[in-house]
């Protein structure tokens, strides 16, 4: 059922009383932007001149950012190293006035960025050509480990609700998992390859791709989406299940509630990057919740503001006017 303009209103309204932890695997996107000039002699390749780079905040630390955009209070918990990477991610948290007590920093441990090179023509969408990824040059140490375990349980004592944005770094680990699980707090997660291990939260949020490489099965239509949901659902002990699908839409599962699928929000001739839109979801998903929202209800505003941000280049997020002005629309 769609909220109508003054139930939306009042659920934006809450969004800076609600206060957020997001755990997880905190990464730096780097676009770089260039223009084709030539071929080169040397090697069948494109000569292209600079442009210009940006540096995002990206994984979890997009989550903290769409909440950010939104008004919530948040806390981000996770690992950085000293790199460039983990400087610039730092900064964006102080510049932004965050408690970042959650977050620990181990020397030498490379901070996870993803470089995207953009080539096109001045005044034109550039498209992406290539994408390279900085993995970590090493483990997370034990000590570093307990640290974050031992600030995390500070953390919970301070929010409303953790979300869990794990991109299989090994960030989120079973001492995490637990004391959130325990704490009085909603729970929300998304993982991108270990979600089995996520077992009774208050909600996951997998893309279609995932759900099918987790069960091992076509997960498209509706019929298998419904499935799908239901299988996660009672394997991991959930109370519901939402599935995220592209040009298509989203499922909520909720407990013995009807299925609902919504249709995808926004014009479609207008999508422009689906990077990062799954953070928008969870993060609008749980904030909403937080906020007052049924699940229904915030699983709607939650597909409409994937709508949003899938117009916009890279990990973008949106503010609570666009969200507003978005969803009026679609009610």
């Amino acid at each position: 059922m769609k909220p109508v303009a003054k139930r939306i209103a009042e659920i934006v309204a809450a969004f800076p009383r609600a206060r957020i932890a997001v755990a997880g695997d905190f990464m730096t996107d780097i676009y770089l932007e260039a223009e084709p000039q030539r071929l080169s002699r040397e090697a069948p390749v494109m000569i292209a001149s600079w442009r210009g780079e940006t540096s995002i905040p990206g994984g979890a630390a997009n989550a903290v950012n769409n909440l950010l955009a939104l008004g919530a209070a948040v806390h981000p918990v996770g690992i950085l190293g000293d790199d460039a990477a983990g400087l610039m991610l730092s900064a964006f948290f102080r510049d932004r006035g965050l408690q970042a007590e959650g977050v620990v920093v181990q020397p030498g441990l490379g901070t996870v960025s993803k470089t995207r090179v953009m080539l096109g023509e001045e005044g034109r969408m550039r498209q992406q050509v290539l994408r390279i990824d900085r993995e970590p040059n090493g483990e997370i140490l034990p000590a570093t480990r307990r640290a974050l375990a031992a600030r995390f349980e500070g953390v919970l004592d301070a929010v409303d609700a953790v979300l869990f944005s794990d991109y299989g770094y090994q960030t989120v680990d079973g001492s995490l998992r637990a004391a959130a699980t325990k704490a009085p707090v909603l729970v929300a997660a998304d993982s991108r390859y270990a979600l089995r291990d996520f077992r009774g939260v208050d909600v996951v949020t997998p893309n279609g791709a995932e759900a099918s490489e987790l069960l091992g099965r076509r997960v498209y239509r509706d019929d298998e989406v419904l499935a799908a949901a239901r299988q996660l659902r009672d394997e991991l002990d959930l109370p519901r299940v939402v599935i995220t699908r592209g040009n298509q839409g989203m499922l909520l599962l909720d407990e013995d509630e009807p299925p609902l699928f919504l249709p995808a929000a926004g014009p479609a001739d207008e999508v422009t990057d689906v990077s990062g839109a799954g953070d928008t979801v969870i993060a609008l998903l749980t904030l909403a919740r937080v906020a007052g929202a049924s699940w229904a209800e915030a699983a709607w505003l939650a597909n409409v503001g994937a709508g949003v941000v899938v117009t916009k280049l890279g990990a973008a997020t949106l503010s609570p006017e666009e969200l507003v002005r978005a969803a009026t629309r679609e009610a």
